[in-house]
């Protein structure tokens, strides 16, 4: 009987070994199991992170394109209004024909107070004229409205890819502007590009 019982006990012993044994690690299963779910959940996060930026990056370059484009044209149609007809010029080509076809480059005077009275009128009542100004696309990487008047540049707007002029034979008095800004670039997804069109009424 007090071997039954001792034999009972190891019987017990060896069980409650073998359990503990088996409770100790995972199986080669679970551990595949365990790494799929971290892999799936590593890549859930980075899609997630990948969207938010291309969101970001997305309204950014909207916003700059719009400003952009707005600076731009605004800046230009209330110089170009101010001048007159007798004045325009296609650099390099002469009188800025009214023939319908579109130049990327434009070049007129405005108005201006050249003898120093205060007024851009002259005793003789004729209207001083400033020198003459130009519009065109160059700088960086050629993508930058540039006004050049005498020495001095100033850009009027960045990554413009399209800058146009145009005057119609029915109506030479008024110019038609064409402008499109670009931002960011295909390969990345962030491509945003915007264009706007205006008519300018010059002075007789």
């Amino acid at each position: 009987m007090a071997g039954s019982r001792v034999g009972a006990n190891l019987r017990h012993r060896y069980d409650g070994d073998a359990a503990m044994k088996r409770n100790d690690g995972f199986s080669l299963v679970e551990l595949m199991i365990a790494s799929a779910i971290v892999v799936g959940m590593a890549l859930m996060l980075a899609a997630t992170f990948r969207e938010s930026q291309r969101s970001w990056q997305s309204r950014e370059n909207t916003m700059t394109v719009s400003f952009e484009l707005r600076r731009g044209v605004q800046s230009m149609t209330r110089e170009l209004s101010e001048s007159s007809g007798q004045w325009m010029q296609v650099p390099g080509v002469g009188t800025f024909p009214a023939d319908g076809n579109t130049y990327n480059s434009i070049q007129f005077r405005v108005p201006e107070d050249i003898n120093g009275d205060g007024a851009v009128v002259d005793g003789a009542g004729n209207i001083e004229w400033s020198a003459p100004i130009t519009y065109s696309l160059g700088g960086n990487n050629g993508q930058q409205i540039l006004r050049t008047q005498g020495g001095n540049v100033r850009v009027l707007a960045h990554g413009v890819t399209v800058l146009r002029f145009r005057r119609l034979p029915a109506t030479p008095l008024v110019f038609e502007m064409n402008v499109t800004v670009q931002r960011g670039a295909t390969p990345g997804g962030f491509l945003q590009q915007s264009a706007l069109g205006t008519r300018i009424r010059l002075r007789n």
